[in-house]
């Protein structure tokens, strides 16, 4: 689905343009680490997760392009996970947003070097000074890193590899929606909940944000399942047998393509009864909800 939001054009653009503004280009000695690091950050992205995080902080009627730099870190936090979820002990995929995955450009080594370097460069862009109360910057780099971490993201994916070696995989609803909550909805938790720490909402507010994450994390992460075991490769930008191929545990595997779909639709009906209930300066958020609702990629 072609999004013409113009927000989300502007906004898109806004992201691209700072991280290419604020990606080191040159250096003495390692220029592949670099050139690494500028394929993968560089490609095209839809930029979802640090657009969720600038609606958020724009509904409290603030400058979003003075909050560009924590965009970026989250855009980068979620760049060098796609570049290690490539790698060949990982998921071994040969596609990513419709070119050759980093390390098949690059080698294992550097691909896994700059995922270490894109993630360091994430709380570079994190530390860098915002509009607010120090106090509340340092809350929001703390609440980064512990969603990207062992507490969130990085388990995850974990699970998400343990899981393929389960013999019950049938049985196992709870290990699925655990990875999909962690590996995938981590990071959109943490760009709606660092928005939220940004902009002091209330504690109802952030609550009704929180749990709209939740499910718009999993509503994403099973609408991925289901375009990976019904879309084409040309499409989605990426190889269809993946999960297959990798004996991943998802949604229409475990519960079949037609009550995935079921599912996929009762969480979206969740995130609008949430999103109805958000005061009106939030009515920005419909379009990137009905924009990752509809996408085809």
């Amino acid at each position: 689905m072609k999004n013409t939001d113009k927000n989300f054009l502007k906004e898109r653009t806004l992201i691209d343009d700072y991280l290419k503004n604020n990606l080191p280009t040159t250096t003495k000695y390692g220029q592949s680490l670099l050139d690494s690091m500028k394929y993968s950050l560089l490609s095209n992205g839809k930029r979802i997760r640090p657009i969720l995080f600038l609606r958020v902080v724009r509904a409290a009627n603030i400058d979003q392009e003075k909050f560009l730099s924590f965009a970026g870190a989250i855009e980068a936090m979620h760049c060098y996970t796609l570049i290690h979820d490539d790698l060949p002990l990982i998921d071994d995929d040969d596609l990513r947003r419709g070119k050759p995955t980093n390390h098949k450009l690059f080698g294992d080594a550097t691909a896994l070097l700059a995922g270490d370097a894109l993630l360091s460069l994430c709380f570079e862009f994190a530390a860098q000074p915002l509009p607010i109360e120090p106090k509340l910057q340092l809350m929001m780099i703390k609440k980064l890193a512990c969603l990207g971490g062992s507490k969130g993201l990085v388990v995850g994916q974990q699970v998400d590899i343990e899981a393929e070696k389960m013999t019950n995989q049938a049985t196992n609803s709870d290990i699925l929606e655990f990875i999909h909550h962690h590996k995938t909805g981590a990071l959109i938790l943490a760009s709606i909940e660092t928005a939220a720490i940004a902009t002091k909402v209330s504690a109802k507010t952030s609550q009704i944000l929180n749990n709209l994450a939740y499910y718009l994390g999993l509503h994403f992460q099973i609408t991925d399942d289901i375009l990976e075991f019904i879309s084409s490769e040309d499409i989605i930008g990426k190889d269809t047998f993946s999960d297959r191929k990798n004996s991943k545990l998802t949604y229409p595997k475990l519960y079949g393509i037609d009550l995935a779909k079921k599912k996929s639709q009762n969480c979206f009906n969740k995130i609008i009864k949430l999103f109805n209930s958000l005061p009106a300066q939030y009515h920005d958020l419909l379009d990137i909800i009905n924009y990752m609702s509809n996408r085809q990629r």
